[in-house]
């Protein structure tokens, strides 16, 4: 009986016995196509059933291998360019699903700062935190001492406002420089100084904070001018929803915009970095947090949802500037919606317990 093709030049005999084992006579060593598997059988090799079915598969195996090849130079190529093609238009999907995610953890950002701001008002009767009020102008009779005397306006600038939320471990500084951000004079302060929190030396934050956008600045977000009549009216736990309290900052003045919020057209808006930070980089996109602590996401510096009675009448209102001269010494101190980052405040009365002018910060434009 012959194996098949898989062994030549051989004749082999098969003697079934009652063992069932098989005797191989072989005349000659046994050749096979596949080198390597066995070089030659011995003249007489006893084998059960399962050895020699196991040869064969071998043998089978081996000739099928012999059989397999590997990609063609052309096959290869073909392959990378559909890797490549691929790669080229999940990237794009990937970078803009990045982008929404950072856009998204700004706005609780926003979100959990001012919450911080309402727990901060709960032990202070209502009110949200006031530098000027936590840090205050010396009692005539009791000298510097904690919660006496009047209120330091001139101490109720941006960066005081975050640091002393910072100095009480209110929250980190990591948490009020926003997830977008593009303005490289802004950064997180590394190394902040908690020890310069020391009530009994009348120290209550780190002045190192700084909150200059056109130099350093250790902060992103615009807050409600802590100024004149709106100051008194809202800067509380009062669950206004139509009060803007923190946002996504805004453009510097220009065109009919006096203090900020220019609209576009002029260069103060087309050419601001903060276009940069949200959605569509050809128009201004933010959040604003409101009094109640919800947040909305908003394309334009008039709110649908924000207007001020100015003459008896509802009127929009730009958010990011004073426009309304209801209130003197100056505009400043009305009581309109007015968003920014202040370097200084001030009052032209020296008595006077608020504010009624303040110095913004904005942005270097863009070439």
């Amino acid at each position: 009986m012959r194996i098949g093709s898989s062994l030549t030049g051989s004749n082999l005999r098969f003697q079934h016995r009652r063992t069932k084992a098989f005797t191989v006579a072989v005349s000659e060593p046994v050749r096979t196509t596949s080198t390597g598997v066995f070089a030659q059988f011995r003249a007489s090799v006893r084998l059960d059933y399962f050895q020699l079915f196991s040869f064969i598969l071998k043998i089978g195996d081996i000739r099928t291998m012999k059989r397999i090849r590997g990609f063609t130079l052309i096959e290869l190529l073909v392959v990378i360019a559909i890797i490549a093609l691929l790669v080229g238009l999940l990237l794009p999907a990937l970078a803009q699903a990045q982008r929404n995610a950072k856009s998204l953890k700004d706005q609780v950002q926003i979100k959990e700062v001012h919450q911080t701001f309402l727990t901060f008002a709960d032990a202070y009767k209502g009110r949200l935190p006031l530098p000027g009020n936590i840090n205050r102008k010396a009692d005539p009779d009791l000298g510097e001492s904690q919660n006496v005397g009047k209120e330091d306006p001139a101490q109720n600038t941006t960066s005081r406002l975050y640091s002393c939320m910072i100095a009480q471990n209110a929250f980190s500084p990591e948490l009020v420089v926003g997830t977008t951000e593009v303005n490289p004079f802004v950064k997180p302060m590394e190394e902040y100084n908690y020890d310069q929190y020391n009530v009994g030396q009348d120290k209550y934050w780190d002045d190192d904070f700084k909150a200059k956008l056109d130099e350093e600045s250790n902060c992103s977000y615009a807050h409600m001018a802590l100024i004149g009549q709106r100051v008194k009216a809202h800067w509380r736990n009062n669950q206004e929803g139509k009060i803007p309290a923190l946002s996504t900052r805004g453009t510097a003045p220009g065109g009919n915009a006096v203090f900020g919020g220019a609209p576009a057209g002029n260069p103060e808006y087309d050419r601001s970095q903060t276009l940069l930070l949200h959605g569509d980089k050809k128009q201004w996109n933010g959040y604003v947090a409101y009094m109640d602590n919800h947040t909305s996401a908003v394309n334009s510096f008039f709110p649908g949802d924000v207007a001020y009675l100015y003459n008896l009448n509802f009127q929009r209102d730009n958010i990011f500037d004073a426009e309304f001269n209801d209130f003197q010494p100056t505009g400043q101190a009305g009581n309109d919606a007015y968003l920014g980052m202040f370097l200084t405040v001030s009052a032209s009365d020296a008595n006077a317990q608020t504010g009624d002018s303040a110095t913004a910060t904005f942005d270097p434009l863009n070439p």
